[in-house]
């Protein structure tokens, strides 16, 4: 598959982004090509299937790309241009839909997926298609019930087929998880004087779509398209075949006594679940402490703080964006020395924030791997905070990827059941188990992503124990695994890291690093390497013969078996 950079054009901008989606999706076989190349590129008849972000091209790369497609080649392209568009026998209405809601047909191509509507934040080209195109999905305006376009539309070419989008499918993914920039360092709804992550989705998240994971629904659709068009072996998000989902577990120290941690391990024992916890300046553990629990798995990482937050007084009595980044910086140099530990993730006390992409620059030159500071504070009570629970990289609104992950959080005990917090919804213990394993179930049987959650021990010791308990409960008869934030960090690192590569009679898998163990869903007519055990997978309404392979080292390669397959049609 031929994924187009187009450097030249400023709207191009977050095609680098796009190919972190198709990572996300477990798509390795991607070559990159340049815009300026594809003409030269798609001389030879070929079925390449042509990944195009939204671009402007001359006239003769579009003449190419149909060409291409009249030979049997294939096309997903995200808002495409004009010209491009009456190439391929549409007619553009040069007008858009600012934002809309994306709804879906009934369709073969998309059969089996979560398909619940999905809002677009950013805008969607209105153009008619010809009467042989198929309709997969209709954005209406947010607006104007009675404007409507098509969202995403089915072409047969010749002997090749074209899926186009209308909105920068990209961008969208990147606004609804990271918000709008525009808000930068602006309180919006603020719960108390501290400005925090959430407030950069207000106005943008619709809070009725918390139950929804639209972004992961955004991705599905793109990875469903490509595994048509571009058969190839695919990266399973999880490590084990059976599993679609995890429950990652946090809990920010807050000056906890050892007792209240003690008590929360224990039980977390009794659960075989892994925690992150987020240690303040001034805590009450020592490294013994550390040394103890983390033979158990748990994970000891940073939760900045101010010196006078640490003695008990008040925070700083100006603007956050003035003092948190060196709060974050003092906090990640002092926790190294004191506790001798790597920090891989971190979360701020109260979750504060700075600027729009401050603070993930920052963790990044720091060489931080992930935050979770994006957290479920009213009005967005719990949920799918940024429209998904997996990992991704930052990007800027320039396009630059910030090397360095967002974890969103679905909830916490304190903003849900806490009788004082100025955040606390003040739900009763049933309201809040309800709403909080309805998100575990979904995600571990609808969006297969997964979920993050966090407890402070002060909290699970006094309060809250009958709420994340319940919640852990609920994800184990799920057979969803409870573990730390850190672990699924470096899990992600490690299948990001991977690469797949081409041979004859099939493909090269190389990991960059040793991973124990991961899943490979092979396209039909593939078959297994000798040493790999493969089972039978369903998911969202197909089947895959999931290829699990154990013990790779750093540098090796495997060999998977099976000549790659031709692209079937979509129906």
């Amino acid at each position: 598959m031929l994924l187009v950079h187009n450097p030249a054009d400023p709207s191009s901008r977050f095609s680098q982004f796009l190919r972190e989606l198709l990572t996300l999706e477990g798509f390795l076989d991607v070559e990159a090509v340049d815009a300026a190349d594809v003409p030269a590129r798609l001389a030879a008849p070929s079925t390449e299937t042509i990944l195009l972000p939204r671009t402007n091209l001359p006239a003769a790369t579009s003449d190419a790309i149909v060409a291409h497609l009249q030979g049997g080649g294939r096309l997903i392209a995200l808002q495409p241009d004009t010209v491009l568009l009456k190439r391929l026998g549409c007619a553009p209405s040069y007008a858009a839909i600012r934002q809309g809601w994306l709804t879906f047909g009934e369709s073969d191509l998309l059969a089996g997926l979560p398909l619940d509507p999905v809002q677009v934040v950013v805008p969607s080209i209105q153009w008619s298609a010809p009467a042989s195109a198929t309709t997969l999905a209709t954005v209406t305006d947010r607006d104007d019930p009675f404007a409507r376009t098509d969202g995403i539309t089915h072409l047969r070419i010749g002997d090749g087929e074209a899926v186009l989008v209308a909105f920068d499918l990209a961008r969208a993914v990147a606004r609804l998880r990271f918000g709008n920039p525009e808000l930068d360092d602006t309180f919006v709804r603020a719960n108390d004087t501290i400005l925090r992550p959430h407030e950069l989705l207000i106005g943008t998240l619709d809070p009725r779509q918390l139950q929804t994971a639209q972004n992961d629904i955004l991705t599905a659709v793109l990875g469903r398209v490509i595994e048509t068009f571009a058969p190839q072996p695919r990266i399973w998000y999880y490590p084990n075949p059976e599993q679609r989902s995890a429950l990652l577990q946090t809990s920010d120290d807050d000056w906890s006594t050892i007792d209240q941690f003690t008590h929360m391990i224990d039980t977390l024992k009794q659960y075989d679940a892994t925690c992150t916890f987020y240690v303040v300046p001034n805590s009450y553990l020592t490294t013994a402490h550390l040394d103890r629990w983390e033979q158990a798995g748990h994970v000891f990482s940073v939760h900045p703080a101010t010196e006078s937050e640490a003695q008990g007084g008040p925070a700083p009595d100006a603007p956050q964006t003035l003092w948190v980044p060196e709060m974050v910086r003092a906090n990640v140099e002092r926790h190294r020395e004191q506790y001798g530990r790597p920090v891989n993730t971190i979360r701020n006390h109260c979750i504060r924030w700075a600027h729009y992409h401050e603070l993930p620059r920052l963790h990044a030159a720091l060489g931080i791997r992930a935050e979770a500071n994006y957290f479920c504070v009213p009005p967005f009570p719990v949920g799918f905070l940024c429209g998904s629970g997996r990992l991704l990289p930052y990007v800027e609104e320039s396009g630059e990827i910030i090397d360095h992950y967002q974890i969103p959080s679905a909830w916490t005990e304190e903003a849900l059941i806490n009788p004082t917090h100025s955040a606390s919804m003040n739900w009763m213990l049933g309201r809040a188990r309800n709403e909080t394993n309805a998100i575990i179930q979904r995600a571990a049987q609808r969006y297969f992503t997964p979920v993050t959650v966090n407890s402070h021990p002060v909290s699970f010791a006094t309060y809250s124990q009958p709420l994340i308990e319940d919640n852990w409960r609920h994800a184990r008869e799920l057979n969803v695994p409870i573990i730390s934030a850190d672990a699924w960090t470096a899990w992600t690192d490690a299948r990001r890291a991977l690469a797949l590569a081409r041979r004859d009679g099939g493909w090269t898998l190389r990991a960059d690093r040793p991973i124990p163990e991961l899943t490979v869903l092979l396209p039909a007519g593939t078959s297994a390497v000798a040493d790999g055990a493969t089972s039978l997978q369903h998911i969202w309404g197909r089947s895959y013969d999931a290829l699990r392979l154990t013990n790779l080292a750093a540098g090796e390669d495997r060999a998977i078996n099976g000549a790659p397959v031709t692209a079937g049609h979509a129906g």
